[in-house]
């Protein structure tokens, strides 16, 4: 079976952005496709502190209470549990369906649902260990549909020169991304968890010096769960490899986004906080690992179930709009 298809058209004027300044430079003008390749760094993602929630499972606010996290069995603030890659669906059940309203009251539990969103075993909440280079994610090329071997439900490579601004946001480019995350946190319920899904590459903003928005984020597509940022990537460079095809390597945070927010990493002042500008990891497309030459281009840079029942998917997407970061 194929991993991505072999006939990439070329990016082209399509995606090359104009140059604002000489610190905004062009996207390079390779071909979109070829592998992503996602790294966490699983102490970082354990010990976070977020200023926002507070456990009814553990019973303490996790920003005043000294050392609460550690990257240990049940003390792990957050952690990747389950991966899917672009064979199967992106798509996901409503969270509430898989609630003890479904599964007790109404006693009407859906079985898919419980599947997706709830471990009870507590032998499976465990992170990810991650393969070697990394969670590999085929990358959407320019074509019309996604590739004919991808499931349902995943984002598709898109450009707009002329972006609508919608609430304050304008979402230039989109990179499709085959992969996602299940979620888990050892603070936030005992069977719960949480989707990052459908993951994309999103440049958000004017590619202008004095636009403090501009930005690629990495985020979460599918409608089952909140579509939004999840991370922000660290001044990310891009660049064309020897096939001709667009490389990308760049560190991430959760920085300025909605689920940044979300989870607390603020400061009084709206400012990111020290456990949200903390680096989490790395994200590689089509990396150079043969020493072949590579031309660069930088450019600057809940749906959790507390204890025995599910937040409504509704509460979460009306937070996540109150949220006034992007």
């Amino acid at each position: 079976m194929k991993i991505y298809p072999a006939n990439l058209k070329p990016l082209a004027a399509a995606l090359a952005l104009a140059a604002a300044s000489p610190a905004q430079a062009d996207l390079p003008n390779g071909t979109i496709g070829g592998m992503a390749y996602f790294t966490y760094d699983q102490a970082a993602w354990a010990t976070m502190k977020s200023s926002g929630k507070r456990s009814d499972v553990h019973g303490v606010d996790l920003k005043s209470t000294p050392d609460p996290t550690s990257d240990t069995d049940g003390n792990r603030f957050f952690y990747p549990q389950l991966f899917r890659d672009y064979r199967q669906s992106a798509l996901i059940v409503a969270s509430g369906t898989a609630s003890d309203d479904f599964i007790v009251v109404r006693g009407n539990p859906y079985p898919e649902a419980v599947e997706q969103w709830r471990i009870f075993d507590l032998a499976q909440r465990k992170p990810l260990a991650q393969p070697e280079g990394g969670f590999a994610m085929p990358v959407d090329p320019v074509d019309a549909g996604l590739p004919i071997d991808w499931g349902d439900g995943y984002s598709q490579t898109r450009y707009d020169p002329n972006p609508v601004n919608q609430g304050g946001v304008l979402i230039r480019s989109v990179i499709g991304l085959g992969g996602g995350f299940r979620m888990v946190s050892d603070f936030f319920g005992q069977s719960g968890s949480l989707w990052f899904g459908g993951l994309e590459l999103r440049e958000q903003g004017q590619p202008d010096a004095d636009d403090p928005n501009y930005k690629w984020y990495l985020a979460a597509s599918t409608p089952a769960q909140a579509n939004a940022t999840v991370f922000e990537l660290i001044d990310p460079l891009f660049g064309v490899d020897a096939q001709g095809r667009m490389t990308l390597e760049a560190d991430y945070k959760w920085g300025q986004t909605a689920w940044g927010a979300f989870f607390g990493f603020r400061n009084v002042d709206g400012s990111t906080s020290e456990d949200g500008n903390k680096v989490l990891g790395h994200l590689s497309i089509n990396p150079n690992r043969s020493g072949a030459p590579v031309s660069s281009v930088p450019l600057p840079g809940a749906v959790w179930l507390f204890g025995s029942a599910l937040l409504g998917l509704i509460g979460v997407k009306r937070r996540i709009a109150n949220i006034s970061a992007v």
